[in-house]
């Protein structure tokens, strides 16, 4: 009788049947395919050479581990086996290279990926990224959960990033599935710290900002009459008054439109259509004060404002053009150029040198900084946030009975589900109101020519 091979091999595949003292474990083979091999240096500094290979353990019988074996040979023919050896750092730093050359985002968002994916690779590398399986992530997430203290909603976007850098290596043929696929995604947390103002705080806010904006024109007028008793009105780097003017015209239009902090600050007169009552928000602007357009179609869009608020940009504009004659502009060289001018590209909220809002001295301006209280304390709204304007007025539109596809696209969202689930705050008094509707409904009384009819069952 002849002997049974104690190996089977197909292609870069083989079969051998797992042993347990020596002695075969019946319907348990061991299916391996090969990688090829490589040259590491042991603990004893030796040089050896050592086989990448990729492993499954099959239960039952021998047709059934041939079958696993075919399938893994067809599946691992293809794959870059130099690549397939990288560590997932080498697989997260190519694909930071495709990123940046695809300018699939901008630099802070790429920033985040890398400080993100770094954190990962912390716990992946080790292992060939063609070997990482669900478990090997499952682990690496939980950790970094554990060591970073970050919450769900981080650990969320940590696992997208994740998944996107396995999918780049799916596609460039350097691993055949994607791991991420068989875990499902950490859940984000509900925003639960956002808060909303209430129609009589909203109220109290415009009321504020009409009271301060004629303060500062005032205090303006003041100043500048004083640089006019000392000679000093024209040709000046910086206008000292114009930013904190801006900073109230900002807050105005946030509370107004319920836009975003950098599609605000990124508006320029172009876009401010006095006839129709429009603005057009077509750019944002970052911390790094660069002028982008908007992450998706839905953000770029026109939105009607309140004949109030226009009353106010319109004398704001007025003043504003006047104003920037007195500062003298200078190239990159700091060579002269000239007066200041009001064009269609000069933004509407403009820093003291005739420029772009930094969004960033925006929020200090508004929270305040190093013990100095901000705009927001003066008001008495000390822990407000200005994104919170946007809550705001997603809340109280929708609480007015405004249908949620318009207030959807006043916010710029791509979805509804994202401006009811994480922009739309209940309202205590129409709580109140549902309660009291409840009530009459349920305390209505039956009129007297009703019967009540009694349903017999059928019996066999």
């Amino acid at each position: 009788m002849a002997r049974k091979k104690a190996r089977e091999t197909y292609g870069a595949g083989s079969i051998s049947q797992e042993q347990r003292n020596g002695q075969p474990i019946p319907n348990k083979w061991r299916v391996v395919v090969s990688l090829g091999y490589e040259t590491v240096e042991d603990k004893n500094g030796t040089m050896r050479r050592r086989q990448r290979k990729i492993q499954r353990v099959v239960t039952g019988s021998l047709k059934e581990a041939r079958r696993v074996c075919k399938e893994l040979s067809a599946q691992y023919e293809h794959v870059d086996v130099e690549s397939a050896r990288d560590d997932f750092s080498s697989v997260v730093a190519a694909w930071l290279g495709m990123a940046r050359t695809s300018n699939l985002c901008g630099q802070d968002q790429l920033k985040q990926y890398e400080r993100h994916l770094g954190f990962m690779a912390k716990h992946l590398d080790g292992k060939p990224v063609v070997e990482l399986k669900k478990a090997d992530v499952e682990k690496a997430l939980a950790a970094v959960k554990a060591e970073r203290g970050c919450s769900n909603t981080t650990l969320h976007k940590v696992y997208q990033q994740t998944k996107r850098v396995f999918d780049y290596a799916l596609d460039s043929d350097i691993i055949v599935r994607n791991p991420c696929n068989a875990i499902a995604a950490p859940k984000v947390d509900k925003v639960t710290s956002r808060r909303s103002l209430t129609m009589e705080e909203a109220a109290k806010l415009r009321a504020c900002l009409d009271r301060d904006e004629l303060a500062a024109y005032e205090d303006f007028a003041d100043k500048e009459q004083r640089q006019s008793e000392h000679g000093n009105m024209f040709g000046r780097s910086s206008l000292r008054g114009l930013s904190a003017l801006s900073g109230l015209m900002a807050v105005r239009i946030l509370l107004a439109t319920g836009c975003r902090r950098g599609e605000a600050l990124a508006l320029t007169w172009g876009c401010v259509d006095f006839n129709s009552s429009q603005v057009f928000i077509k750019q944002t602007i970052n911390q790094r004060c660069e002028v982008k357009e908007p992450k998706t179609g839905a953000g770029v869009r026109a939105l009607y404002v309140d004949a109030d608020t226009m009353a106010h940009l319109r004398k704001w504009k007025t003043f504003q053009a006047k104003a920037l004659h007195l500062v003298t502009l200078t190239d990159e060289d700091g060579n002269l150029v000239g007066p200041a001018k009001q064009t269609d590209e000069t933004p509407v909220c403009c820093s003291d040198v005739a420029g772009w809002y930094d969004p960033t001295n925006l929020y200090r301006w508004w929270a305040g900084e190093k013990g100095k209280p901000g705009y927001r304390d003066s008001v008495g709204l000390h822990d407000l946030k200005l994104h919170e304007l946007r809550h705001t007025s997603a809340t109280l539109l929708l609480g007015s009975g405004v249908d949620v596809k318009t207030v959807q696209h006043r916010l710029g969202h791509a979805s509804s589900s994202l401006t009811l689930d994480q922009y739309a705050h209940a309202i205590p008094a129409n709580d109140r109101a549902a309660a009291d509707i409840m009530a009459a409904i349920c305390g209505a009384q039956v009129a007297p020519s009703a019967r009540v009819v009694e349903l017999k069952r059928k019996t066999a």
